[in-house]
């Protein structure tokens, strides 16, 4: 499945939102919402394979690229029916030389981490204005996350504010429904060649919230910050 060239305005909720399928492409697509409510993320990729997002700008309050992997029945996927027999998956996604200018994170791993996600990138890409430049965010359900690289990003204003966080880089365990896998949970994840011109104004965390849960084999090379 293929689009190229789309432009989006006005969605009220989720505004392009591929699931459960694979061999995806989305290509000089936009997205403009108003930055000032929330639910009106640009696109979320929930359990699919082999996608590529690429030359996009998506404005959003709440996230304009996302990787989500919820269950059965949550919120907005409530009529989405079983996914029994489906590849519920994140696997081998790719966003290359996108711009997200939002209230929340320009590019983020999560929140429903109800399925494995793996082998997702993030590279050659802008965030305009943010809370959070880019991250992990394991917010609910047992789902692994490994193998992620944020490559060539460059954070340019920090001006909003998400859930007290207001910072170039986020990625934490939380987990508010108590159901996070033990062991390993988040590990092998690569932060590289990144450009950070704005300051922020609470630390970047890298933190798990439960105690059996880990974070590991997290790596920082050539992060630049404020020039």
């Amino acid at each position: 499945f293929a689009t190229d060239g789309i432009v989006y305005r006005g969605s009220g909720v989720w505004c392009v939102v591929p699931a459960f399928s694979n061999n995806l492409s989305f290509t000089n697509f936009k997205v403009f919402n108003n930055v000032g409510y929330g639910e009106d993320d640009g696109i979320d990729i929930n359990g699919c394979q082999d996608v590529v997002v690429r030359n996009s700008i998506s404005v959003n309050w709440d996230d304009p690229y996302s990787t989500k992997t919820e269950r059965d029945g949550f919120e907005i996927n409530a009529g989405w029916g079983s996914a029994e027999g489906k590849n519920t998956k994140n696997e081998n996604i790719l966003f290359d030389d996108c711009l997200a200018w939002t209230g929340c994170y320009g590019f983020k791993v999560g929140q429903g981490i109800g399925y494995d996600q793996h082998d997702i990138t993030v590279q050659n890409s802008t965030v305009y204005d943010c809370a959070v430049g880019f991250g992990i965010h394991h917010k609910r359900f047992d789902g692994r996350i490994w193998n992620v690289t944020f490559d060539g990003i460059e954070v340019e204003n920090i001006t909003r504010d998400n859930d007290d966080h207001k910072s170039w880089f986020q990625c934490f365990i939380e987990n508010s429904d108590g159901a996070a896998a033990e062991g390993d949970v988040i590990w092998n994840v690569a932060v590289k060649n990144i450009n950070v011109l704005a300051r922020s104004t609470t630390s970047p965390k890298m933190v798990s919230r439960k105690d059996s849960s880990m974070i590991s084999g997290v790596s920082f090379e050539n992060i630049t910050m404020y020039g």
